[in-house]
Formats: C-alpha cells, structure tokens, sequence
C-alpha cells in the first residue's frame, strides 16, 4: 500500500495542475487578444495624430 500512495499522489498532482493550466490557458490567450486590440487602437491613434 505504501508504495502505491506516491503515484496516486502525482497523478493527482498532474490532474489539477492540468485543470489548472485548462482554466487559466483561454483567459491568458484572450488578455493577449485584447492587448493585441488596444496596441492596435492605440498604434492608428497615434498614426491620425501624426
């Protein structure tokens, strides 16, 4: 039994940090959307203003 707690420990480990990185992956990939639209905005803003 002793040998087998580790492994089941780690693979718990593994599931949460999975459901972890699933979780936060969509809203870093959108924060970087977003940031990508305001440097966007920003960028002709500054271009009509020159």
């Amino acid at each position: 039994m002793l040998m087998f707690r580790p492994t089941i420990a780690l693979q718990a480990y593994g599931v949460h940090v999975a459901l972890i990185i699933a979780m936060i992956a969509p809203a870093v990939l959108l924060a970087m959307a977003q940031v990508d639209v305001c440097s966007a905005k920003l960028q002709a803003m500054f271009a009509d203003a020159i």
